[in-house]
């Protein structure tokens, strides 16, 4: 540290934390210091002023979808279709509940992260929508469950989830 070093303040608990400072402050490279050796489940996003819901959460988008041979399971031709494709919140969503169900993963290894830069950035409304709500926890987990959308709800149940409420878990 210099003269010159600048503080970074960190508000919330261990299950959300902000981290406050000037730009160049260095709180990317801080918060990389807490998920080093995670790096496997950990996701990042960077809002800003387009970035919305079905940015973070996810949406049907257009996709190649295959025409497989039900007799060999060779792919036969491929069409333009609809599919949901998730996003950060739902893929680290999926793989917190899927370590949390991991025998092989020691309790350190079973830890999230959700790294979203520049926060303040994005319209958290637009971005979170009811997801806000999960954030109030109560002995880690959301106190306050929500409804996913029907796409969401058809994800979630294809990764064989719980699918009728959404729920932040204590990982």
């Amino acid at each position: 540290k210099n003269a010159h070093s600048v503080s970074i303040r960190v508000y919330g608990n261990g299950n959300q934390q902000i981290f406050f400072g000037t730009p160049g402050s260095g709180k990317s490279f801080h918060v990389s210091g807490i998920v080093d050796g995670h790096e496997k489940f950990t996701f990042r996003t960077t809002f800003h002023p387009d970035y919305d819901y079905s940015s973070f959460v996810g949406s049907y988008k257009p996709v190649m979808l295959p025409t497989i041979d039900e007799e060999t399971g060779d792919v036969l031709k491929e069409d333009l279709g609809y599919a949901f494709v998730p996003q950060v919140f739902t893929n680290a969503y999926v793989r917190a509940y899927k370590s949390l169900a991991d025998d092989t993963l020691t309790e350190s290894e079973k830890q999230v992260f959700l790294i979203i830069e520049e926060i303040n950035r994005g319209n958290c409304a637009q971005i979170f929508g009811d997801l806000f709500q999960l954030l109030d926890r109560k002995n880690g987990e959301s106190e306050y469950p929500i409804i996913p959308d029907a796409e969401l709800r058809k994800h979630l149940e294809k990764e064989g989830l719980e699918s009728n409420r959404l729920k932040l878990p204590k990982n």
